[in-house]
């Protein structure tokens, strides 16, 4: 049976996270489960009071590692793998790989990679194999060249690993101090120039130097006020059928959304939008491969048309709060999560609908226990849904539970080339790599 998903669906969620967490300053503690950084997932990792050394004393070059081994097999098979309905267990995490587990990528040729604060595998031949042996600094996330993105502790450089060689950028390419840079989906446009945010400004690498990209650079405005009372997040998305690359801006007041804006690059220069006359917070962008642009807003979900109007989709009657997260199903329909949040903590009161030809269908209500959710959906159609602990599949307008105490956060899920989902989850206190196997 040919399983298949597009790991693109699971990108969005991480840019909802880094806008929401907008309200914190720079070096934090680990955030509270009621924060709103972990809003979208309780295993996403954020490492913001990591202590890390720095990359390189020499800016331009980052020690090889080729003294290390770099093709080890890993154990890829417990003694005995426990198999629950139709998943089944592959390794055990501390067999597996050292350090707190970061991210399951999925590259766009199919490849997987496995990073953690400590090291990266691949899945190499049926095996796991130790792609990167160790590195120091924090990890950002992978580009289309399945290179991976590191961020010294003092925010000075920002270096690439290719497989082989690390090439590192600090000031003398353009790269501006930062530590406002997370674990995050890299935005590559046609050009091949990459895109990073880092909270305030927007970042790109051109020809192998660095420019960064402010409010004000790209034709956005700084709310009115008292600056100490306000704060910023913005949030780039490439736009692939019309090349353009799209920022969206969110202003928070005392940790709520408070109005935002829109700004589009189009023929090299930047170009202020309005949404149907107004400038909405907009958190994050989801450009879809049917066409169709969605825009995250406080409560309110905006969809493009061909009439260049946007369509608004309103919190559902009887919804909480604001839209903290946004998954599609293997239709292509919405599934949006609205939280109740008071100065950005959310998942006070929680609602989960699929938006269905305009119209919001309720699937789960607050007598599900609630937190972050993840949608994957298999080769036949069927999507199951990671929630609070457990596992459910949509079957109709209802979520059927499928197995209790068994769930997963959507950094720690991926397809292989084969099509077949993998993810981390703890079952009976122990933790362990599992992928989808009927």
């Amino acid at each position: 049976m040919n399983y298949s998903a597009n790991p693109k669906q699971f990108c969005l969620l991480l840019l909802i996270l880094l806008a929401l967490a907008a309200c914190r300053p720079e070096a934090t503690p680990e955030p509270e489960p009621t924060d709103p950084a972990t809003a979208v997932s309780t295993q996403a990792s954020t490492p913001t009071a990591t202590a890390v050394t720095s990359l390189s004393t020499n800016p331009t070059q980052l020690p090889s590692a080729t003294s290390h081994p770099t093709n080890t097999p890993m154990p890829t098979a417990t003694p005995s793998p426990r198999q629950l309905g139709p998943f089944t267990e592959v390794a055990l995490m501390d067999e597996l790989i050292t350090g707190s587990w970061q991210k399951l990528h999925s590259s766009p040729t199919g490849d997987l990679f496995f990073a953690s604060t400590n090291e990266v595998l691949r899945f190499d031949d049926n095996e796991w194999a130790v792609y990167l042996p160790e590195y120091n600094g924090r990890f950002i996330g992978f580009d289309s060249q399945d290179r991976v993105w590191v961020l010294s502790e003092d925010g000075a450089e920002i270096a690439a690993w290719d497989g082989n060689t690390w090439q590192a950028f600090g000031t003398e390419a353009g790269w501006e101090v930062t530590t406002s840079v997370y674990q995050q989906p890299i935005v590559e446009d046609d050009q091949g120039s990459i895109w990073l945010s880092a909270r305030t400004t927007i970042r790109q690498l051109v020809d192998g130097r660095w420019q960064t990209h402010t409010i004000e650079s790209v034709n956005l405005t700084l709310p009115d006020g008292d600056a100490s009372d306000w704060d910023t997040t913005l949030a780039v998305a490439y736009i692939q059928p019309t090349n353009e690359i799209w920022i969206g801006q969110c202003n928070f007041l005392t940790g709520n959304p408070s109005g935002g804006g829109l700004s589009i690059l189009r023929d090299g220069a930047w170009q202020p939008t309005t949404i149907n006359d107004t400038s909405p917070c907009i958190w994050a962008i989801a450009a879809r491969d049917d066409g169709n642009i969605w825009l995250l807003s406080e409560n309110t979900l905006y969809q493009s048309s061909q009439s260049g109007e946007w369509i608004r989709h309103d919190e559902p009657e009887g919804a909480y709060g604001l839209l903290t997260s946004l998954d599609f199903d293997a239709q292509g329909r919405p599934l949006a999560n609205f939280s109740e949040c008071i100065q950005g903590h959310c998942h006070i009161q929680e609602d989960y609908f699929r938006l269905d030809d305009g119209q919001w269908t309720l699937l789960a209500d607050d007598e599900i226990e609630f937190g972050p959710v993840t949608n994957v959906a298999d080769g036949d159609g069927n999507d199951w849904v990671f929630l609070a602990g457990n596992t459910y599949q949509i079957v109709g307008d209802e979520l059927v539970l499928a197995l209790e105490n068994f769930s997963t956060a959507w950094t720690n899920t991926a397809v292989d080339a084969d099509g077949r989902f993998w993810f981390v989850v703890t079952v009976d206190d122990e933790t362990g790599l599992w992928r989808f196997t009927e």
